[in-house]
This record gives structure tokens, C-alpha cells and sequence, in this order.
């Protein structure tokens, strides 16, 4: 995580250094003046997420000198939406959230990701009495979406069940959408049987 910081750390110097000249007649600017507000995506527990971008934005302001904030987000698109309206300069989005946040606003760069999300995999749950053992059988099922925002909860389960011919509007009985993360729609299964069916 230490190392994470760090690399983030100097690419956000990089691109702040970029843009930090206004043009004053001095050339030099008191950077302390400006805050930078940076945000991030819903993706895990508010508690640890907050904690980690504090420290980020702690780390950042020391490195940068300009005054750096942290704003938490309710969901996805509300940090998109923030992105785009200028009230978050810099932004942790994930894969689907990124390109949303950049045909938005064309001028903005990805320039840094974690290796994790490398690493980063769909997993189709059923509950242990239904019989499901392939994307096909889910036909006339009910099916609950992770958030639209999220790529690994919608776009690419949406993605795989299109290829195993499953269309959300035609062939499920029934689809929903959780406005929740799927990270925490998992963490609330655990009273339930469930298994992994791809």
C-alpha cells in the first residue's frame, strides 16, 4: 500500500506541477491557497475506504504543498458526475467508471492503476436450492445486477450472459439492479448457501 502511495504520489506531483502555472506576473504562486478535492469510488467499506484516502490526500498535500481534500462519494456516478462538474480534480475511478468520466471530460488523463485491479474477476452466485450450473441455465431466472456504474458487477456479468445468449430483458424472469456495491451485497450473503457458478 506504501508503495501504491508513493507511485500515486509522484504521478499526481507530475501532473499538478503541469498545471500549476496561472500566468501571475511573478511567475510564482502561494500553492498553499489552492485545494485540490480528490475522491474515489464506493468500492469498500466507508470506513477503510475514508481512512486510506485521508492518508492519501495527507501524503499528497505534504509532497505537493497545495491544500488536498478528500470527498467521500455516495455511489459511481455521483463521483462522475462531481468529475465532471469540476468539484473533484482527481479522481480513483474503476474501469467503466474511468471511461465514463473521460468521454466526459476529454481533457482527462488515466495515469495511474493498482495491480489488483489486474486482477479483478465477475463471479456469478447462486443460492445452493436453486439448480445452476451454467450461464445458460440462468434462462427464466431472477437475476440481481451489481451497481450500472460497476464493471465488474454489471458490465461484465451483463457481458458474459449476453454471450451465453441471456438477454436481462427477454429470457430472465425477473432482473434487479443493487445500488450497492457487490462487495457488500456478498459480505451480506453469508447467512445464506450460496456457490459459484462461473
Amino acid at each position: 500500500m506504501k508503495k501504491l502511495i508513493a507511485l500515486l504520489s509522484l504521478l499526481m506531483i507530475l501532473a499538478l506541477a503541469a498545471c500549476s502555472d496561472n500566468g501571475t506576473d511573478s511567475g510564482k504562486k502561494d500553492t498553499k491557497t489552492e485545494t485540490i478535492k480528490i475522491g474515489a469510488i464506493p468500492d469498500q467499506n466507508a470506513a477503510d475506504l475514508n481512512r486510506s484516502m485521508e492518508d492519501f490526500a495527507k501524503d499528497l498535500e505534504e509532497k505537493t504543498g497545495l491544500n488536498v481534500e478528500y470527498v467521500p462519494s455516495v455511489d459511481y456516478s455521483a463521483l462522475v458526475t462531481a468529475f465532471e462538474r469540476g468539484e473533484i480534480q482527481l479522481a480513483w475511478f474503476g474501469g467503466l467508471t474511468g471511461v465514463q468520466a473521460r468521454n466526459l471530460v476529454p481533457e482527462a488523463e488515466a495515469f495511474a492503476q493498482r495491480p489488483i485491479d489486474e486482477k479483478f474477476k465477475s463471479v456469478f452466485i447462486a443460492n445452493n436450492d436453486v439448480k445452476i450450473d451454467s450461464l445458460e441455465e440462468l434462462k427464466g431466472k431472477s437475476f440481481t445486477f451489481g451497481s450500472e456504474s460497476s464493471t465488474s458487477g454489471h458490465l461484465m456479468p451483463r457481458s458474459f450472459m449476453m454471450e451465453a445468449g441471456i438477454d436481462r430483458t427477454r429470457t430472465l424472469m425477473e432482473s434487479r439492479i443493487t445500488p450497492v456495491h457487490m462487495i457488500r451485497l456478498i459480505s451480506s450473503l453469508n447467512q445464506v448457501r450460496t456457490r459459484q457458478v462461473r
